[in-house]
């Protein structure tokens, strides 16, 4: 009788859960109340948000053109040319973004490796500190050990 009430709430919990799992985008649109469906209105993702069921928020389906990532330049003289040097400009500004990224990432890694030694540094001269004034059978070895890691520390 207990295997069976078990066996039955786990069917029913996987059956509850399973949908949850496999459910796609489903879109919103206003119009006199909000509608719900899993294609864009009108097959139009612009009119219409994403909603994410299991957290109840929502995003745009499109970015705004503003963020898009690969803009191009603007097209000269409506004849379909981009002219060389926009093409350079854009690719020197994306290339001086890079860099400036690149950059940030290694002074972020440089603060937090100065940040580890000096840690480092401070927990070695602790533990000299405790080892000369011990009073163990191996104080010398340990006086040994916690200078070695001092001077590989703290220089």
């Amino acid at each position: 009788m207990n295997k069976k009430l078990t066996l039955l709430a786990a069917c029913a919990a996987t059956m509850l859960f399973s949908g949850s799992l496999m459910a796609e985008d489903v879109y919103q649109w206003n119009g006199r109340s909000p509608t719900y469906s899993d294609v864009p209105k009108n097959l139009i993702p612009a009119s219409s948000n994403i909603v994410n069921v299991r957290t109840q928020t929502s995003r745009p389906a499109v970015a705004p053109a503003g963020h898009q990532q690969n803009q191009l330049p603007q097209v000269q003289n409506n004849n379909g040319e981009i002219s060389a040097a926009d093409l350079q400009a854009m690719t020197n500004q994306k290339q001086m973004e890079e860099n400036q990224a690149r950059e940030e990432a290694n002074r972020k890694v440089i603060e937090d490796n100065n940040a580890a030694r000096a840690s480092n540094c401070n927990v070695a001269k602790i533990n000299l500190q405790h080892a000369q004034t011990a009073r163990i059978q191996n104080r010398e070895q340990l006086i040994q050990q916690y200078q070695s890691n001092v001077n590989q520390f703290c220089n």
